[in-house]
């Protein structure tokens, strides 16, 4: 592949980005909002949510967004972390100016960015802006003309403290500037630069700030819900208090009305709580958002009430019905809960129909995203329960769409709630799709199809109705094939439903992956470290293809060897001389004995040809080729050669260091038949003494340990004792006594003779770990003309 001439490969920015980081801001009357992503502004049409610019000419990060409503509503400000200011006029989307903050000091960052109703020669507005160092030192506060970037001096003994504050500027009749950090509540008035601090009751974290635009009046919200309406904020001796309590988790934004009256707030809840402030007790409810709620803006003509939510959409809510009436959705995804679970499970599907990608969105939805529009078409809810609300001190688990796949007509989504306490709720649900709806239909609903959880699901064909297969893999290690068939419904005469016609599993190995064929006919699972293939009408087991014995799957490196003359296809003599060996060799695994036979296999083993050998290397023993042809063969495994090699009188050692390290493990798992005993014994004794609604758990846990014990005997007589053989152990072998542990001798000089004993008493170096199987976590068959290969 020529990536630089013929191909010419690109990466295109597709979806993702943050769009909900920071507060968006409305022009004038809200014709317009504006919103960071990242380094460029984007500018969308609030009536029609039309993306109609982006300005991307910052160079870091915008942690600012301003207007200048009173004298220039047409010029937007930007600043970045780096210092860097923008003025754009944003009706054409030219920049007008570009220049560096001058704050008299090397190396700040800014934290913070608010215009002020404070003009300097005429024009120019000025801006309050907070920096610092690096953190642990104190922050600064700054006042700056925003024509020039330059700092302006002010006589004030303010003295911020380390932690970023949170800011809020009153640019109306009262000129206020509101911050706080941590719990101290700061009101400073940037006309006579006279400042007080206030501290918040029980000593809470403030967690938002906010200015009423008409009235000497402020808000805050603090980390235990409770919203503190201050008045009098300028007097220290007379200010007043006033809380409202009604959230029960951390209050994560508020704002006040234009004319002052009323006052938004919202929580974790995913509730917008709208709040009259004349009369405390009436309150208007917003229940049930999509998200946690980060940002309430109002327009200044209280038309439009915008939350950012935290799954990437801005939510445009109708003041007077307190109604959703429009959403502007982003790329959304699902916060990290403290579950530590994935927050795209299903990964990324593709719909057939629409040639959409389809993956995981809201807590209990999908959400289909163009890749063509770039742009998202619709979310579809699929759990049909209540969204549990995050707490602050708890981990709350919610129910989890964890595998889906899509057909032309059909869709399947398996959810899984596990808190880790209660048994795991299952469900396996089939959708179809309505044309007229234009959009999925629940059809058939399946509870505990699997046992802990789902692994992969597949349909059979993508495009093709007829005769449909659904192959279900579970955690339990179990395949299951659905099937669509007449419903049982006496209410719905004539329609269809999904039932399960066969299920299987392959010697209770590790399931990772299925995948049917491109015609449907076969179904391909990864067990462990072996493929094994199906009939995907019947799961009848067809193939196993599994590595040689002793290997782990994993080639660290492939090694080609050519003929030296060019032969088309294989010699039949080879062929028949290979297959005779075989025969002999399989009677010699059933208990054949027969001195006869061994000498024959002896003979074809001698005559099969061999690598040419140098001069300088000695031609390898009768024994030393017998044992190499055996162990080269891929068809036995381990069980199979040592019994071979035993027919052939050929004593197999392993090395000392291997055996040591082998003791070590075998006396590190192999479990004491009385220990196990006894702890049965304890086990059963407590189950009858637990809890109905526990019992059932218990009994399962002690089931699986018995047939784990079962599978454990099992291997031992057939696997352990061909193995101890080789390592010359019997009932009779004892242990090893551990030697007293000797004084440390002192040093003396080394000589030959006491070089061995010393050696001898040097500690072991302990071995390398056990190398484990490789495990197949992917399967995948081809298409087209490579339909017949399978990966």
């Amino acid at each position: 592949m020529n990536f630089d001439d013929e191909d010419k490969l690109e990466l295109q920015h597709l979806a993702g980005g943050n769009i909900v980081q920071h507060a968006p801001v409305f022009s004038t009357m809200g014709r317009f909002v504006f919103i960071r992503c990242g380094l460029k502004v984007q500018v969308f049409v609030t009536s029609t949510g039309e993306l109609t610019r982006e300005l991307t000419d910052a160079t870091s990060t915008l942690i600012s967004l301003e207007m200048d409503l009173k004298k220039q509503p047409d010029l937007l400000y930007g600043c970045t972390n780096t210092g860097q200011l923008l003025h754009w006029h944003w009706r054409t989307g030219v920049l007008q100016n570009d220049l560096q903050l001058n704050l008299g000091q090397d190396g700040l960052e800014i934290l913070t960015f608010n215009l002020l109703d404070l003009y300097q020669e005429g024009e120019s507005a000025t801006a309050f802006v907070t920096a610092k160092r690096k953190s642990g030192e104190k922050l600064f506060w700054f006042l700056v003309n925003t024509s020039t970037g330059n700092r302006i001096h002010v006589n004030c003994g303010l003295k911020l403290k380390v932690r970023t504050p949170m800011v809020d500027v009153s640019k109306g009749a009262f000129k206020y500037i509101l911050f706080s950090q941590g719990h101290y509540v700061y009101v400073l008035n940037y006309k006579t630069w006279q400042f007080a601090r206030y501290q918040n009751q029980h000593k809470e974290p403030v967690t938002c700030v906010r200015m009423s635009p008409n009235e000497e009046m402020a808000a805050t919200g603090d980390q235990h819900g409770r919203i503190y309406i201050w008045r009098n904020i300028d007097d220290a001796k007379h200010v007043q208090a006033t809380e409202l309590h009604w959230h029960n988790t951390a209050v994560t934004s508020i704002a006040f009305t234009p004319t002052g009256t009323s006052l938004y707030s919202a929580g974790h809840e995913s509730v917008l709580v709208k709040w009259n402030l004349k009369k405390n007790h009436v309150r208007d409810f917003l229940p049930r958002m999509s998200s946690i709620v980060r940002h309430i803006v109002i327009s200044d003509g209280k038309e439009h009430v915008l939350c950012s939510t935290d799954d990437n959409a801005l939510q445009f809510i109708s003041p007077d019905q307190m109604s959703l009436q429009s959403t502007l959705q982003h790329f959304t995804y699902a916060l990290p809960d403290k579950t530590g679970k994935s927050m795209f499970p299903i990964g990324l599907c593709l719909n057939p129909r629409t040639n959409t990608l389809v993956l995981n969105g809201r807590i209990g939805h999908l959400q289909f995203f163009s890749a063509y529009q770039k742009s998202l078409l619709y979310n579809l809810r699929v759990v049909d329960t209540n969204i549990n609300s995050q707490e602050a001190n708890r981990i709350i688990y919610n129910i989890n769409i964890t595998c889906a796949a899509l057909n032309i007509d059909w869709m399947a989504t398996g959810e899984v709630y596990n808190d880790h306490r209660n048994f795991v709720e299952l469900r396996l649900k089939f959708w179809q799709y309505q044309e007229k709806m234009q959009s999925y239909v629940l059809n058939t609903n399946i509870e505990l199809p699997h046992e802990q959880g789902f692994q992969a699901i597949a349909f059979s064909n993508q495009f093709k109705v007829n005769n449909l297969r659904c192959a279900r893999a579970g955690k339990d290690n179990v395949i299951k094939l659905w099937t669509l068939g007449d419903t049982e419904n006496i209410y719905k005469r004539g329609g269809t439903m999904w039932s399960c016609v066969a299920q299987t599993q392959y010697k209770q190995q590790t399931l990772g992956s299925i995948c049917f064929s491109q015609d449907g006919s076969l179904l391909a699972a990864g067990y462990g470290s072996a493929l094994v293939l199906y009939d995907a009408g019947s799961l009848s087991l067809l193939h196993a293809l599994s590595t040689a014995a002793g290997l782990s799957g994993v080639m660290a490196k492939a090694q080609l060897r050519l003929a030296q003359t060019p032969v088309n296809g294989c010699r039949k003599e080879l062929a028949q001389q290979r297959q005779a060996l075989w025969q002999l060799l399989q009677k010699l695994l059933n208990n054949n004995n027969d001195p006869q036979l061994v000498e024959q296999a002896k003979q074809l083993i001698a005559s099969a040809p061999s690598v040419q050998v140098s001069k300088t290397e000695q031609k390898p023993t009768a024994q030393e080729s017998i044992f190499k042809h055996i162990m080269q063969m891929s068809e036995l495994d381990l069980h199979q050669k040592l019994q071979l090699l035993r027919r052939f009188d050929i004593e197999c050692q392993v090395p000392n260091g291997f055996q040591r390290r082998l003791f070590k493990y075998l006396k590190v798992s192999l479990a004491d038949p009385i220990e196990c005993h006894q702890r049965l014994l304890k086990l059963n004794a407590r189950l009858l003494r637990l809890q109905p609604r526990e019992r059932f758990k218990a009994k399962q846990r002690l089931s699986r340990v018995c047939e784990r014990r079962e599978s454990y005997e099992k291997i031992v007589k057939n696997d352990l004792l061909t193995l101890f053989s080789v390592l010359h152990i019997d009932e009779t072998t004892k242990p090893k006594a551990d030697k007293p542990k000797s004084t440390p001798l002192k040093r003396k000089r080394s000589s030959s003779a006491s070089a061995p004993a010393a050696a001898a008493t040097q500690p072991l170096i302990p071995g390398a770990p056990f190398q484990s199987m490789a495990q197949i976590s992917q399967v995948q068959f081809g298409a087209g003309a490579q339909a017949h290969l399978v990966a």
